[in-house]
């Protein structure tokens, strides 16, 4: 038998290739809802369509992570700093520029106010400007860290409520904030990150049989294969896409993709691995940079 904690330490020690085939992944799909996917690539065409399901396994593996470096040190100031410094300043570098060239290219004349709107994120929570809606989700999910753990420390059970409590708050916020269509594209992905702080938290308490690993990695791949891809449309007329029942209903697949990718990953040849960890290291500019061409 393993725990939790055994299998993410495991994971993390190819962390950085599986950042790369997650941002490779949702390059992929952003291509595809542009120009399409050419020819009939048979499943591959639905599995790159799915591409946002890798911005769940990543902040699954995010929450993980960050709530790792916020128990090695509780100083908010230090654990704030570093947010910034790794998230801030990458976004700003690229951001600026590129946001001047997007509002002096497509704004006649030229508006000083969209270009801070845009800049500062201020755009996308009021109007839903999604450009880089991803960098606006991890500054948020970020900086809750340290509230979201008062409630998952406590016990196993307070710490599943937390869970459950996001996924209610979707719907609360669909009641009450009446932008937040423009923005549930953030709130919807609120519990997978709670989950991955939630299993960082007491992940050396939850034992997993091998077995039953497995059983329940197959089971999510036969969910993933045989109901999401072909009726996902389904779905969207069933239950609409304000809000996003569908990309809330991810969690359950985040877990069990982050340990296949692990898996795939472990019988690729170096030299893919280098490239796939370099790509991994510079995840974040990549994405940036990408949105925006």
């Amino acid at each position: 038998m393993i725990t939790v904690k055994d299998v993410f330490t495991t994971i993390l020690k190819r962390r950085s290739a599986i950042y790369g085939v997650l941002a490779i992944w949702v390059m992929l799909f952003h291509i595809a809802m542009r120009i399409g996917v050419p020819g009939n690539p048979g499943v591959v065409t639905p599995l790159i369509n799915m591409g946002n399901v890798a911005v769940d396994v990543f902040l699954l593996l995010s929450g993980y992570c960050v709530y790792q470096s916020w128990v090695k040190d509780h100083n908010l100031f230090r654990f704030y700093l570093k947010r910034v410094v790794r998230i801030l300043i990458p976004y700003l570098i690229f951001a600026i520029p590129l946001y001047l060239w997007k509002n002096a290219v497509e704004l006649t004349p030229f508006s000083i106010k969209a270009f801070i709107g845009d800049v500062s994120t201020f755009n996308f929570w009021v109007h839903g400007m999604q450009t880089t809606w991803y960098v606006c989700a991890i500054f948020l999910f970020y900086a809750i860290v340290p509230l979201l753990s008062l409630g998952i420390r406590k016990n196993k059970l307070f710490g599943i409520l937390t869970i459950a409590g996001t996924v209610v708050l979707n719907q609360i916020l669909w009641l009450v904030l009446p932008t937040y269509h423009v923005t549930s594209i953030v709130w919807t992905r609120l519990p997978v990150f709670t989950l991955g702080v939630f299993l960082s938290c007491h992940g050396s308490e939850i034992v997993i049989k091998r077995p039953k690993l497995w059983k329940c990695i197959f089971v999510l791949l036969a969910v993933l294969l045989t109901i999401v891809f072909p009726y996902r449309d389904w779905y969207k007329n069933v239950f609409g896409n304000n809000p996003e029942y569908l990309w809330t209903g991810y969690i359950l697949l985040a877990p069990g993709l982050l340990w296949l990718l692990y898996k795939t990953i472990t019988i690729l040849s170096k030299w893919i691995l280098c490239f796939l960890n370099l790509v991994g290291a510079v995840s974040l500019e990549i994405y940036i940079i990408h949105v925006f061409i």
